[in-house]
């Protein structure tokens, strides 16, 4: 993997530790997840490099294209490191018994990649296994609910949450949303919300310490992610046959548009 996404997948991992919710699973969602796991000694495959899901199973296999992603996992007794894209791993995902993803559906360039994921998915899933994945929806809040809970996020210093905000803010009707544009958006932020000039200026401030950057850097990143509408997702599962529900990721701020989608053949 070279360029742009290579750049995108460094900055994630040097920055992956102070994610917090919606953005990075915690404790209830592994919870969630370990309710969904049947049988003994099960072989779990995780679409991305997800360190919490090390503490799945005893076997745990982290799928990914990007090699800066998976230095974010140990390879060690029972874990193994497989470093391929998620389309062209079914070798090892017809091996597993759950396979797993937490925002594996968001890092997709797009609907016909997210299509082409399905169908691989649902080709290399056993009969007797089950995909679980957490998806980052559109949360198709009002603007004026989304700029309140914004100032209180600022306030706050929940980055992750002002970041899936912006999110579903900003994409657009096929669920697109340019990396960068999320910056823009803050560093645009006296546009937005209401906040005297200071205060304004310490939120910037404050998030692109968090982020790890500066606004320049941010901003010129051109990468995108894929925020899917509810709707759309579903009709993805239903398009390649996958029977499905939903279970609560947890109780944090805006987990009713994480949720996870438990699918079986």
């Amino acid at each position: 993997m070279q360029g742009p996404m290579q750049e995108a997948w460094q900055v994630l991992a040097r920055n992956y530790a102070r994610f917090d919710t919606p953005l990075r699973p915690n404790r209830e969602t592994l919870a969630a997840l370990r309710r969904l796991i049947d049988g003994h000694d099960p072989l779990v495959a995780v679409l991305g490099a997800t360190p919490l899901f090390s503490e799945l199973a005893e076997r745990v296999w982290f799928i990914d294209a990007s090699a800066d992603a998976l230095r974010l996992v140990d390879s060690s007794d029972g874990q193994r490191l497989v470093h391929k894209d998620w389309t062209n791993a079914s070798a090892e995902l017809a091996q597993a018994d759950f396979i797993v993803g937490d925002g594996s559906i968001n890092a997709v360039s797009g609907p016909e990649a997210a299509a082409n994921l399905m169908r691989a998915l649902h080709t290399a899933l056993q009969p007797d296994a089950t995909l679980a994945m957490r998806v980052f929806l559109q949360h198709a809040l009002p603007r004026d609910t989304v700029l309140e809970r914004l100032r209180t996020a600022f306030a706050h210093k929940r980055f992750s949450e002002v970041r899936f905000l912006v999110y579903g803010l900003i994409a657009g009707h096929d669920g697109l949303t340019a990396i960068a544009d999320i910056d823009r958006f803050i560093t645009d932020l006296p546009k937005h919300i209401e906040a005297d000039a200071r205060t304004a200026a310490r939120y910037m401030s404050d998030y692109f310490e968090w982020r790890g950057m500066s606004p320049e850097a941010a901003t010129a990143i051109p990468t995108t992610a894929y925020f899917p509408a509810r709707e759309t997702f579903e009709s993805l599962l239903n398009d390649v046959g996958l029977r499905f529900h939903t279970v609560s990721a947890g109780r944090f701020a805006l987990a009713e548009f994480t949720p996870i989608y438990v699918a079986t053949r």
